[in-house]
C-alpha cells in the first residue's frame, strides 16, 4: 500500500518518542490539535499580541508555531534542552523569514532556569512537562516561574491526574507511560511557593489543565468566568448547528408521519371491513362445529386426546417423585460454551452486529485474542449460519501480555487466576474443548505482530489481544486494510481500567477519521466499534 509523502513528513504512524520532530514530543496524530488548544486556551485567558510569553519545554514549537506569528517581535521566549527540535520546528513549521521578523528568544537550559531571560512574563506555558517530572523538579520549576511572574501573570500547565503521586526522583520519558499526581499534591507544591493551583475544564486528548498564579489574581480565582466562557460559546454554537440540523430532520419526519397517517386511516377502514367479514365467517364456523360435536368419530378423538394429556402429565411427574430417575433427553450436552469461558459478553456484541446487518456483508471474521474460546465459539456459531469463517489469532502464552491496569495488576496474572478457577488446565486445552464442534474456526497460533491473514476480505473483526499500545495499533492495521466498506473493527477494554488501551484507540480514531464512517460503543461491556467508510 503506497504511503503518503506528506504523512511521512509529518511523522504520521510513528510511535510517540520516535526520533522525529513531531513524534519526539508526543503523538504525531494529535500534534495539530494540541497546538491549537494551547493557543486558544491562552487567548481565552486574555492573551494579546503585546504580552510576553514563556514556553517551558517548547520542543519543536507545537505551541510556538501559532504564538510566534501572533505575538509582537521579541515577545516569545522558549526553553528547550534539545536544540535539534527547535531547529526542525523552525524549518518545517515556520520558516526562517518568520523567525527573522518576530525574533523569538530560546534557551537550552535543562534546570527550568526561567530567570535567564531577565524578563517578567504575562503568560507561562508548560505543556506535557509535569507529566514527566519528579516532585523536586516541579517545585524547582514553580520556584523559577514565580521569579518571572507579575501579580497578574498566569502559569498554564498540564498534569496527568491520578489517585497516587509519583515519588521517584528522575525525569521519566516513556512512549507508553507518564507520571501522575493528585490535584491536592499539585496544590500543595504551588502553595509551598505562595501560589494557588486550580484545575480547569479545557480540551486535551488525555491530560488535564491547571492554572497557577498569585492568590490575589482574579483570573486564577475566578477562572470559570474566563475559560468556561470560551468553552460555553463553542458549545452553544455547536448545539445551535445541531438543533438546526435536527429541525430539518424533524420537519422531514413530520411530513413522513402525515403521509403515514393517511395510509393508516385507509388501512383502518380496510381492517374494519375485514372485521365484519371475519365475524360472519366465525358465525358460520360455530354452526359447523356444533354439528360436528355430536359425530361419533369426533367423540372418539376427544377421548384419545385426553389420554395423551394424562400420559404427558405422568412423564413430567416421575422425576419429581424419584430424584434418581432421569430420562435420556435430560443428559443431552448443552450447545452453548461454558459461561466462564466468555469474559467479554459476546451476546451484546453479536446483538449489535445483527441489528446493524454486518453479517450480510462480504468477507470473513477475525478475532485477535481468543483466551478460552467462549467468545470464539459464539462468533463461529453466529457467523457460521451465514457461511462465514472465523480466523482467531492467539499465541496461547499467559505470560505474553504484561500490561498493567489501574489497580496495578498485570493482565497475565489475571488470566492465570481465571484458569486456576477452572481446575488449573492449560489455556489451549480449554480453548480446544470449548470450540471443538465448530468446523468454521481456523486457529492462527502466532504473535499477532507476525501473523499473516489468509482471508482477502473481512466484514467483522474483534480485537482483545495484548493490551500494549504497540500491539493494539499493530492489530488494528492488520485487519483495517482488508475490512470491506461498511465492515466493522471492534475493540474491548475501551474506557475501562486500561487507560493506555483507550488512549491508543483514540489516537487510531483520530489518525483514520477520513476512513471511519461511524463510531459506536457498548459502554457496559467496554466495547467500541469502528465502521469503515
Amino acid at each position: 500500500m503506497a504511503t503518503d509523502p506528506q504523512s511521512d513528513k509529518l511523522g504520521k504512524g510513528l510511535a510517540p518518542g520516535s526520533h522525529h520532530y513531531r513524534a519526539f514530543v508526543g503523538s504525531p496524530e494529535t500534534y495539530d490539535i494540541e497546538s491549537a488548544t494551547q493557543f486558544t486556551l491562552l487567548t481565552f485567558l486574555g492573551l494579546r499580541e503585546d504580552h510576553f510569553v514563556l514556553d517551558i519545554g517548547c520542543g519543536s514549537l507545537k505551541a510556538g508555531k501559532l504564538l510566534i506569528p501572533y505575538l509582537l517581535p521579541g515577545h516569545y521566549f522558549g526553553i528547550e534542552p534539545e536544540q535539534w527540535l527547535i531547529d526542525e520546528g523552525i524549518e518545517n513549521e515556520l520558516g526562517r523569514d518568520i523567525i527573522n521578523m518576530k525574533a523569538p528568544v530560546f534557551s537550552n537550559d535543562r534546570e527550568f532556569t526561567c530567570t535567564v531571560f531577565g524578563h517578567k512574563f504575562d503568560f507561562i506555558l508548560a505543556h506535557s512537562i509535569f507529566t514527566h517530572a519528579s516532585q523536586a523538579q516541579i517545585s524547582r520549576c514553580i520556584s523559577q516561574v514565580k521569579e518571572c511572574m507579575k501579580p497578574t501573570s498566569i502559569f498554564a500547565a498540564t498534569i496527568a491526574e491520578g489517585e497516587e503521586n509519583y515519588t521517584g526522583s528522575d525525569w521519566v520519558y516513556s512512549t507508553s507511560t507518564c507520571v501522575a499526581y493528585t490535584l491536592t499534591r499539585m496544590q500543595e507544591l504551588a502553595l509551598e511557593h505562595g501560589l494557588i493551583c486550580k484545575l480547569i475544564d479545557w480540551p486535551h486528548p488525555w491530560q488535564q489543565w491547571v492554572l497557577i498564579g498569585y492568590p490575589e489574581n482574579d483570573s486564577i480565582r475566578d477562572v470559570g468566568s474566563v475559560a468556561a466562557l470560551g468553552v460555553s460559546r463553542l458549545q452553544l454554537h455547536s448545539q445551535l448547528v445541531d438543533l438546526q440540523k435536527k429541525s430539518v430532520d424533524w420537519q422531514i419526519q413530520l411530513g413522513d408521519l402525515q403521509k403515514k397517517s393517511v395510509d393508516w386511516q385507509i388501512q383502518l377502514g380496510d381492517l374494519q371491513k375485514k372485521s365484519v367479514d371475519w365475524q360472519i365467517q366465525l358465525g358460520d364456523l360455530k354452526k359447523q362445529l356444533s354439528s360436528l360435536e355430536g359425530h361419533p368419530y369426533v367423540k372418539f378423538g376427544m377421548r384419545i386426546y385426553a389420554i395423551l394429556r394424562r400420559i404427558k402429565s405422568i412423564i413430567q411427574t416421575v422425576p419429581k417423585l424419584l430424584p434418581g430417575f432421569s430420562l435420556s433427553i435430560r443428559n443431552k450436552p448443552l450447545g452453548d460454551p461454558l459461561p466462564d469461558t466468555d469474559l467479554v459478553g459476546y451476546e451484546s456484541l453479536l446483538a449489535w452486529v445483527e441489528e446493524n446487518n454486518i453479517h450480510t456483508l462480504d468477507g470473513d471474521v477475525v478475532e485477535i485474542g481468543s483466551f478460552l474460546g467462549g467468545g470464539t465459539a459464539k462468533l463461529a456459531r453466529f457467523f457460521g449460519r451465514h457461511g462465514k469463517k472465523v480466523y482467531t489469532i492467539d499465541i496461547f502464552d499467559l505470560d505474553f501480555d504484561n500490561s498493567r491496569n489501574l489497580d496495578g495488576n498485570a493482565m497475565s496474572s489475571l488470566y492465570r487466576n481465571v484458569l486456576e478457577s477452572l481446575g488449573g488446565r492449560s489455556q489451549e486445552d480449554v480453548f480446544k474443548e470449548v470450540t471443538r464442534k465448530y468446523s468454521n474456526i481456523e486457529v492462527i497460533k502466532e504473535d499477532s505482530k507476525k501473523a499473516k491473514l489468509p482471508c482477502r476480505r473481512i466484514c467483522f473483526s474483534f480485537i482483545d489481544g495484548c493490551h500494549d499500545p504497540d500491539y493494539v495499533r499493530s492489530d488494528f492495521y492488520l485487519v483495517w486494510d482488508k475490512t470491506v466498506s461498511g465492515g466493522v473493527v471492534g475493540f474491548h477494554d475501551y474506557g475501562g481500567n486500561l487507560p493506555q488501551t483507550t488512549r491508543v484507540i483514540d489516537e487510531l480514531i483520530q489518525a483514520n477519521k477520513d476512513s471511519i464512517k461511524q463510531v459506536s460503543q457498548i459502554k457496559e461491556k467496554w466495547i467500541i466499534l469502528l465502521k469503515k467508510m
